[in-house]
């Protein structure tokens, strides 16, 4: 005998077990300042040191957080854009709900390059909302600002000054620096 549910029960379950919301997350930065080693750090907690900077992919992951299930979709995003694909990036923007700009404290270009980044994300998320009649879309965006790399303190090349100066003045939400190679106790990042 097979047993089916009536469309009021389905509907019961829907309403008391809605589906919970999905975080879309970028990771942006330059080739090279460790975004691919970031996500894999925060969902396995472990370090991988070498990874393809022409790739770009979407991880799923999952992670209770104040007795809440939260699911997380985070693009890693391909380390250098070309002309030809700013259309892309400016879809994938568009597709993020909260950012993390990386850079690696040993190179100066990948930190002025976090500017160029959020002035992208400020362009394409002010678009959007201008398109959109969303009571909410007058909340700013979450961007964070990290700099990465901070075990090699001998080639450093941006100061942790620098680091905050920059958030601020590019409006982040918070500025944090790591090491994704050294332990995952030392950023708050990495805690689930």
């Amino acid at each position: 005998m097979s047993t089916s549910t009536s469309p009021k029960t389905s509907l019961a379950k829907l309403v008391l077990y809605p589906k919970p919301k999905t975080f879309k997350i970028m990771v942006l930065g330059q080739s090279g300042v460790g975004k691919s080693a970031l996500v894999v750090r925060f969902i396995t907690r472990r370090f991988i040191g070498e990874y393809d900077p022409n790739l770009e992919k979407i991880y799923t992951f999952q992670t209770v957080i104040d007795n809440e299930m939260v699911y997380f979709e985070i693009l890693d995003s391909a380390g250098d854009s070309h002309e030809s694909e700013y259309a892309n990036l400016e879809s994938n923007i568009r597709w993020a709900e909260a950012f993390i700009l990386m850079y690696s404290v040993t190179d100066k270009c990948s930190f002025d390059e976090c500017h160029r980044l959020k002035f992208l994300i400020n362009y394409n998320k002010r678009r959007r909302r201008l398109a959109s009649t969303m009571k909410d879309s007058v909340i700013e965006t979450p961007v964070v600002l990290v700099g990465n790399k901070v075990d090699q303190a001998g080639d450093r090349m941006v100061t942790t000054e620098e680091g905050q100066r920059r958030s601020k003045e590019i409006g982040c939400v918070c500025f944090h620096e790591i090491s994704v190679r050294e332990s995952i106790d030392q950023a708050s990042l990495y805690q689930h």
